[in-house]
């Protein structure tokens, strides 16, 4: 795609993109305007008129990409495409696929996360999937189909560079909430929750 998609005067950056041989590729975009809320519809170059599937999902990140792709990892032909990518330690995370693949069905495609979209086009098929991973080291992502063929797959988490928490939390400011009558002027009573964490009463 030529130039970069875009929403406005808003753009996109590819942050990658791989081929399965001649038959189509996958590409992975992110939008460079940092804000909460852009409407508009998305527009790109399609000179060549092929045939496209553009699938927008949105994420908050407040760190990095981590990303990867498959031209050093597995094949581009076979029956499962599979990526297991490293993560930062203890961040949140969200971890995408996008997929495409020369087999002609979507009948019996298997693939683990859960589904965005997946698409027949006849002799082609495409599909998204993603996985919340609040704190690994690794996020390991697949979509297989029943027999062999050539395919493309890039997965991408988006890292949240926080620290995730595994359970509500009983004090605040080192004072144990039992001890506690309110906080802020409010009855602990009436208080289920600080910065959306629980206060476990």
């Amino acid at each position: 795609m030529s130039p970069s998609p875009r929403i406005g005067t808003n753009n996109f950056t590819k942050i990658g993109s791989t081929v399965a041989t001649s038959e189509g590729n996958v590409e992975m975009w992110y939008m460079n305007t940092n804000t909460a809320s852009i409407t508009g519809v998305i527009t790109y170059d399609n000179s060549f008129r092929l045939t496209h599937t553009a699938d927008v999902s949105t994420y908050s990140s407040n760190d990095s990409i981590v990303f990867n792709n498959n031209s050093s990892t597995f094949s581009t032909s076979g029956r499962t495409a599979s990526i297991n990518l490293g993560l930062p330690t203890n961040t949140g995370s969200v971890c995408v696929t996008q997929y495409h693949s020369g087999y002609s069905s979507t009948s019996n495609v298997s693939y683990n996360g859960t589904l965005l979209y997946k698409l027949d086009r006849g002799s082609l098929i495409s599909g998204s999937s993603y996985m919340i991973d609040t704190n690994a080291t690794t996020c390991n992502m697949y979509w297989s189909t029943p027999v062999n063929d050539d395919y493309a797959m890039i997965q991408a988490s988006f890292v949240s560079g926080e620290v995730p928490v595994t359970s509500d939390i009983t004090s605040w400011n080192t004072v144990a909430f039992n001890s506690m009558t309110s906080t802020n002027t409010v009855n602990i009573t009436s208080l289920g929750s600080i910065n959306s964490i629980g206060t476990g009463n």
